[in-house]
């Protein structure tokens, strides 16, 4: 027989289970270990029941990866306050479904904005990640004593740096 499992928080942390809070350091570790916990009570045709949605998941890529996790028991979500949020029908399902898709889309218009900037800063020359503790001038030093015999590790030492930036200085 299906069965309705309630998950909810406050301000001072889960509903319900007040031995929970005793076993965890922090209230958010308490809510997030209970909604663990009533996620895994979930069986086939079980329904996980919340007040509202920002009660459940703190993000949309949250909510979509609990959302496959509650599916894939086979069981379904009613958020009380969110009407369309309720997967027990067909019109919950559709709604649920649109809006995964527009946050798909959402993810790739905000990837493609990010690719166009980048491409224009490279454009106008800008150099992208670290700047590097040795000068050309160092570098072609250390090629040099490097092809002399000294080891790395000498050459760091002398440089003050790590061997691994010795050994990118010699890669190119």
């Amino acid at each position: 027989m299906p069965n309705s499992i309630g998950f909810g928080r406050n301000g001072s942390g889960f509903m319900g289970d007040s031995k929970l809070d005793d076993l965890v350091l922090s209230v958010a570790l308490a809510v997030w270990h209970a909604l663990d916990k009533a996620i895994k009570m979930l069986g086939p045709g079980d329904t996980l029941v919340t007040v509202r949605l920002d009660r459940l998941a703190r993000s949309i890529r949250d909510l979509l990866s609990l959302l496959d996790t509650i599916k894939a028991a086979g069981a379904y979500i009613k958020v009380l306050d969110d009407p369309w949020l309720d997967t027990t029908t067909p019109h919950g399902e559709l709604i649920l479904t649109v809006m995964g898709g527009l946050h798909e889309f959402e993810r790739k218009l905000i990837r493609q904005r990010c690719d166009e900037g980048i491409k224009r800063a490279k454009a106008k020359g800008t150099v992208f990640g670290r700047k590097s503790v040795l000068d050309a001038g160092q570098r072609r030093k250390i090629a040099e004593r490097y092809a002399a015999g000294e080891t790395m590790r000498e050459l760091a030492i002398d440089y003050e740096v790590g061997e691994a930036t010795i050994w990118r200085a010699l890669r190119g």
